[in-house]
């Protein structure tokens, strides 16, 4: 169905639809017959049938096939909030098209498909000046999104007009491309229009007209204000654009006291009639200085919002969507770098003056089959070894590659250098060969800049660098593949580097809000139309992502997190099912991770509170329970560490940033000082070579049970100068202190504990890298408890040995590879230790005798031995 053209004047044929009121009781549309069916599903996005409502402008209705004339009022009754009693319909069909059809009132259960070429239809009332105090929906109108629109071919300058009452004529012409954009389509289930239509039916049948107060939890308004026209002078439709770039109509609810009649008799055609829920309230057609949020309450749906109040981070223009171009082809060769020799190569041919550059030889087969050599820096591409190669023997560079022959795999990447090719493939020999040219690296370009670098590796795409705004492009790209998951991973693991959150969170929002390039060709609007919507899916998906794995962000900054709980709200308003739905998922992740955090968070506030130190238990506990216990503790403070804490370390960030890793570093220092007070706290001999030797079997279980961190935090402890110069307590010579002549009966540290603990000290030793550590981490399996530091240390090589940009762009491979390293460390929690927390012990472990003054530990140690 198409609008009416031009200035022809269409042919038209009146329908009186004047009845009683009982038999405007008839069955709903069969449109709306199926409650549960979505109308999206119900019906063709090619069937809407635009409909003019007497001098209050027009609205555009979905059909089917089997829509009738009466389904048409009825919806126009409820829409409008209108009595169908009072209603007249005027068909109207292309002139020169199937005819014209005399509907008469037996007729009216006729479906519109049999009036042949039908170009729209025109309801008024009986009564003079009908003018709509009524809704007028942004779902009843055209929308703006691609797909959403009757895409039925348009004659140049097509226009739609609206009706100022008159049968015979149309005023106030406007474009319907500028139409297109002024209205966002919210397509209401069935099962709400069904309630919608019955509310107005069963208020006609009582005298008064109907409301749609019946469109409840899914329709909408748009808070901005707009004209409703009256004026036959100025019937244009009254459009006011928000603040983010899209317009809408006013929609305004009626309550029950309202009088809604059109035989009500107004003085001027300027007043319109709203519920304020109270009493009526007389207002101007511009309904200028109303507060909508509270004039509409007792119709308000949950769709509704004043966009007046749209947090102005929402409203900012978003980013532009424009197609980005590949290039591969490098510069030409610096002819200066690269030797063509010849005959036999003296030994001297690859020495040079320089000893950092290295050199190599290439033996080269023309396509005439003879061969060259060249001489060249190893750092030379084969691209531009091509290139100085063509060039002197005159030979097509555009059409020819390098070729191997050693192999099955024939195919040479040409953007790699002459030293990969010698030493990692140990090639010895190309041949130049016609063919397209294969590049390792990509070069994504746009307005004549590199803004991202790609590398195919093991057949597959990967990001290499990046400007962030290119990287945020790409992880909110709707060509969305499996390879890509580690890539999102990643990217919102390390984004921090470059950007803080806050920014993050504005660039998904301008990235949701997306808009044309300026000055775009018809491609560029073509490519956006085909875009937008997959990028908002996109956009939406990504953050339930960040929230669901990153919750860090939010925790710690109440404001972003405000901000996106506003944005899952405003994904709500979206046309699309996909983005609605995902508002619902965000809304969830956000109350769940809220409560995680909480729960953690007290937790931590529980064990970190100042409170009394429990008694030593040490005696009461055997080796085994207690290392158990500790693991079991242990792991989950180091579970319950964020995976970006680990970076935020490396990065020098602000303590607040690692809340939790310093809080599990903190536990070393209390667990080694622990061990060193329990011992010095002991003044009797027998008692404290006990506590030495249970806390020596304790590390030993620790170290089996795969608990390296308590590991280190003991043999720290036992290693404190308070400890160790403990000689009695540590000597053993056969049950005889050297130190006493008197026979203690083994009451120093057994022979078989020492030896322990000097195996211990061989699994600590720094040597090498602590190559004895990571030997014993490379074959423990899960569960485990690592020593961090070795991690951190691995971080801090990768973050400073490696540059953070690359030819202007972020080094994505740097992140990588430290995202890689970090999710090696939270891979160590997928297991957890089984058995049974005890919470007298564990409240023991939490809060043991701790004495951190160096200086009071000492003089307690001399206290046990002089």
């Amino acid at each position: 169905m198409e609008t009416v053209t031009g200035n022809d004047h269409p042919s038209s044929t009146t329908v009186n639809h004047e009845r009683s009121l009982s038999e405007s009781q008839s069955p709903l549309p069969s449109i709306l017959s199926t409650a549960t069916t979505p109308l999206s599903a119900a019906i063709s996005p090619q069937s809407f049938l635009r409909v003019y409502i007497g001098n209050s402008g027009s609205t555009v209705i979905p059909t089917t096939s089997s829509t009738t004339i009466r389904d048409v009022l009825l919806s126009v009754a409820a829409k409008r909030s209108l009595s169908v009693s009072t209603l007249v319909a005027t068909v109207v069909t292309h002139v020169g098209g199937a005819g014209e059809y005399q509907v008469t009132e037996e007729e009216e259960s006729r479906r519109l498909c049999e009036f042949g070429d039908l170009e729209s239809v025109r309801v008024d009332s009986h009564e003079a000046g009908l003018v709509s105090t009524g809704s007028l929906h942004a779902a009843e109108l055209v929308a703006a999104n691609a797909g959403t629109v009757p895409s039925s071919p348009r004659p140049p300058g097509h226009e739609f007009r609206l009706v100022n009452g008159s049968k015979s004529g149309f005023s106030s012409a406007v474009n319907l491309t500028d139409a297109k954009m002024m209205f966002r389509k919210v397509i209401p289930s069935a099962s709400d229009l069904v309630a919608a239509f019955r509310g107005s039916d069963a208020s006609a049948q009582n005298g008064s007209t109907g409301t749609v107060s019946g469109l409840k939890n899914k329709l909408r308004m748009s808070g901005t204000q707009d004209t409703v026209p009256t004026d036959p002078q100025k019937s244009e439709l009254a459009v006011s654009g928000s603040t983010s770039g899209r317009c809408s109509t006013t929609a305004s609810y009626v309550g029950p006291e309202a009088s809604l009649g059109v035989s009500n008799k107004r003085e001027s055609k300027r007043e319109s009639t709203l519920s304020v829920g109270q009493k009526d309230m007389e207002t101007t057609s511009q309904l200028e200085g109303i507060d909508l949020t509270k004039s509409f309450s007792s119709g308000k749906t949950d769709r509704e919002r004043d966009n007046s109040q749209k947090p102005e981070f929402l409203s900012e223009e978003g980013a532009k969507i424009r197609k980005l171009a590949n290039r591969k082809t490098r510069s030409r060769a610096n002819s200066s770098r690269i030797q063509e020799v010849s005959g036999k190569l003296p030994s001297q041919a690859l020495e040079t003056d320089d000893p950092s550059v290295q050199y190599a030889i290439l033996l080269i087969t023309l396509p005439n089959f003879r061969s060259i050599s060249v001489r060249t820096p190893t750092d030379v591409t084969l691209d531009e070894i091509l290139s100085f190669v063509c060039d002197q023997h005159n030979i097509d560079f555009e059409v020819n590659t390098f070729v191997r022959n050693d192999s099955a795999e024939t195919t040479l990447e040409m953007d790699r250098s002459l030293g990969y090719l010698v030493n990692e493939l140990k090639v010895p020999e190309v041949f130049v060969m016609p063919g397209e040219k294969i590049y390792r690296s990509t070069y994504l370009s746009e307005d004549g800049a590199d803004v991202m670098i790609m590398q195919t590796v093991q057949g597959r795409p990967q990001v290499m660098a990046g400007t962030p705004q290119k990287l945020i492009d790409r992880l909110t790209s709707p060509n969305f593949k499996e390879d890509d998951k580690a890539f999102r991973e990643t990217l919102l693991l390390t984004f921090r580097s470059f950007m803080p959150a806050t920014e993050f969170f504005r660039q998904l929002v301008s990235r949701y809000n997306c808009v044309p390039p300026e000055n775009g060709t018809e491609e560029d609007m073509q490519y956006f139309e085909k875009m937008k919507l997959p990028i908002q899916r996109s956009v939406a998906a990504v953050c339930r992502m960040w929230a669901q794995h990153h919750w860090h962000d939010f925790a710690l900054n109440a404001e972003l997190k405000t901000q996106l709980e506003q944005l899952a709200e405003e994904f709500s308003y979206n046309d699309d099912e996909v983005i609605q739905s995902q508002s619902r998922n965000l809304l969830n992740v956000v109350e769940d991770q809220s409560a995680k955090h909480e729960e953690m968070y007290s937790y931590y506030k529980m064990v970190e509170r100042k409170g009394k130190v429990l008694e030593s238990m040490i005696a009461e506990l055997s080796p085994e329970v207690l290392s158990h216990q500790i693991c079991i503790h242990n792991f989950k403070l180091f579970k319950n560490i964020h995976p970006i804490e680990f970076l935020h370390q490396i990065w020098g960030s602000d303590r607040e940033m690692t809340p939790y890793l310093n809080f599990f570093i903190d536990r070393f220092d209390k667990e080694s000082y622990w061990v060193a007070t329990e011992i010095v706290m002991q003044k009797d001999l027998k008692k404290r070579s006990s506590v030495l030797s249970k806390f020596i079997l304790t590390t030993k279980a620790c170290q089996e049970a795969n608990n390296f961190f308590t590991l280190f935090s003991f043999m720290s402890g036992l290693g404190l100068s308070p400890v160790s110069r403990l000689k009695k307590t540590w000597e053993v010579n056969f049950g005889i202190c050297m130190y006493d002549t008197a026979v203690i009966d083994k009451q120093a540290l057994p022979e078989k504990t020492k030896t322990i603990y000097a195996e211990l000290e061989k699994l600590i030793d720094p040597s090498r890298n602590m190559k004895s550590y990571r030997d014993l981490l490379a074959k423990a399996a899960p569960p485990i408890v690592p020593f961090l530091p070795i991690y951190l240390k691995d971080l801090t090589f990768m973050n400073d040995g490696n540059s953070k940009m690359v030819q202007g762009m972020i080094n994505f491979e740097k992140l990588r590879m430290m995202g890689n390293r970090v999710r090696d460390i939270v891979s160590l929690v997928a297991v957890e230790y089984k058995g049974d927390s005890k919470p007298h012990i564990q409240n023991y472990i939490a809060k043991p005798p701790v004495e951190k003054n160096m200086a009071k530990l000492k003089e307690m140690s001399v206290e046990c031995e002089k």
